[in-house]
């Protein structure tokens, strides 16, 4: 069998600042932001979520940051196409049909990507509702502390997501990009039916304590 064959894509990320450098703590968390959305993309919405992330060396008098999205050519993008629901999230986060990633997982991974660093919380959550099971909730949550950590560098003027720096996102504008407080969801209850033994009754009318159970397994459990 021959090696596989490797497809890459490339994401640009231009920090436009005073002075030329950043703090290691803010390199850190714009990379593991990448990372972290990217595989979180990969994982849901490929068949193969073999995907590297790779730096390229930074362009000579410029904070421009060259990233390639690295994927196996055979890599397919399945799932979210199959439901009118999954169609209209694809579109609505990329611009484009699913159609047009057909076979380009990579090409997929760096439009959501961008997309995502790009447009703001309240439109990503919008996406990220009950019926798309909130996917972005983590993507949601690595951008936010992303932009949390570079809006504290007062060097810095804006972030680009374009390989010309056009369309950029000021400082002032990164407050769209926060999420103030936790996501919290309510979690969907899960029912069992099963046989269980008393092991303590409350008999006792209007007394608040509760019931012992044990199951067949042996594990306890205690109820109202």
């Amino acid at each position: 069998m021959g090696e596989k064959e490797i497809q890459e894509e490339y994401l640009y990320i231009y920090i436009d600042q005073k002075e030329h450098f950043i703090s290691l703590q803010e390199m850190s968390s714009i990379v593991n932001t990448i990372n972290n959305i990217g595989k979180s993309i990969a994982e849901q919405f490929t068949d193969n979520n073999d995907v590297s992330f790779e730096i390229y060396p930074v362009e000579q008098g410029s904070f421009k940051t060259k990233i390639a999205i690295a994927t196996t050519a055979l890599t397919l993008f399945v799932g979210a196409i199959e439901t009118e629901i999954g169609k209209a999230f694809v579109e609505g986060l990329t611009g484009n049909k699913p159609e047009y990633y057909t076979k380009e997982a990579g090409k997929f991974i760096k439009d959501a990507l961008k997309n995502i660093m790009e447009k703001s919380i309240n439109y990503l959550e919008g996406l990220s509702n009950e019926e798309t099971h909130y996917c972005l909730d983590k993507s949601i949550k690595e951008k936010s502390d992303m932009y949390s950590t570079l809006y504290k560098n007062h060097n810095i003027k804006a972030i680009s997501f374009n390989e010309n720096n056009e369309c950029s996102i000021q400082k002032t504008e990164f407050y769209n990009h926060i999420r103030k407080g936790d996501l919290i969801r309510q979690l969907k209850p899960n029912y069992e039916i099963t046989d269980l033994i008393i092991a303590k009754s409350i008999n006792i009318q209007n007394f608040k304590g509760k019931w012992s159970f044990k199951k067949i397994n042996g594990k306890k459990i205690d109820a109202e």
